[in-house]
């Protein structure tokens, strides 16, 4: 008699897991670049069973498929609720491959922007966007009392640096102690002056003992 009572009960119980729908979903988190129907998407076919046999790993996983999700968790809230949390990527650069680079050193892929297309650009060998990260920060840093910042830091396959300015002035420093080579470029900046530094075209920092400085055509031309 137990045991059958046991069964009833046990039955009873699937019938009422069986029957417990996904009533509600709530979306947590300052959600700039994904769009809502790109997430109703992923999620809808996922919520069709029963609120408690929800797969939420899968949810997970097809809320972090979309561009511009950096983190995503799913939590269940009694007794009908979901609960999405997301937190999008950051950029703070361009990769050479048509990739940004988030404020953390994370490649990932997703749709150029309003936002997204001025964003300068790194280019370099693979796995080294957090060492070129942390050197763009500290290059820009540097350029902010010129008024100045970097559109281009390229890195050869080579480790060999070259840096372009937003107003088109390329400076090269080789396979040198990068900063080091930087702090030169802005000793010359700064004996140069911000009206003779406009003429300026390219900076080439890989000698030794000085630097070799190339004029834009029509300052050359005013020069002869």
């Amino acid at each position: 008699m137990l045991t059958l009572l046991a069964l009833l009960l046990l039955a009873a119980a699937g019938i009422a897991i069986k029957f417990m729908p996904v009533r509600h979903v709530r979306v947590e988190g300052a959600l700039r670049q994904v769009e809502p129907p790109a997430l109703q998407a992923v999620l809808e076919p996922l919520l069709q069973g029963s609120y408690l046999l929800v797969d939420l790993k899968a949810m997970e996983a097809a809320v972090l498929g979309l561009p511009w999700v950096g983190e995503a968790s799913v939590k269940r809230y009694w007794p009908d609720t979901l609960v999405v949390k997301i937190q999008e990527q950051t950029p703070y650069a361009r990769s050479g491959d048509g990739s940004f680079v988030s404020e953390k050193g994370v490649r990932f892929r997703a749709g150029i922007t309003a936002e997204t297309a001025n964003l300068p650009a790194i280019i370099g060998p693979v796995d080294y966007e957090k060492p070129m990260l942390a050197m763009l920060k500290t290059m820009n840093a540097r350029l902010g009392p010129l008024g100045r910042r970097i559109a281009v830091l390229h890195l050869s396959n080579r480790h060999a640096w070259t840096v372009k300015l937003e107003d088109g002035l390329v400076v090269v420093m080789g396979r040198q102690d990068a900063l080091a080579a930087f702090e030169r470029f802005l000793t010359l900046a700064g004996l140069l002056g911000a009206e003779r530094l406009q003429a300026v075209q390219r900076v080439d920092l890989r000698y030794p003992n000085g630097f070799a400085v190339s004029m834009k055509a029509k300052a050359a031309q005013r020069t002869n």
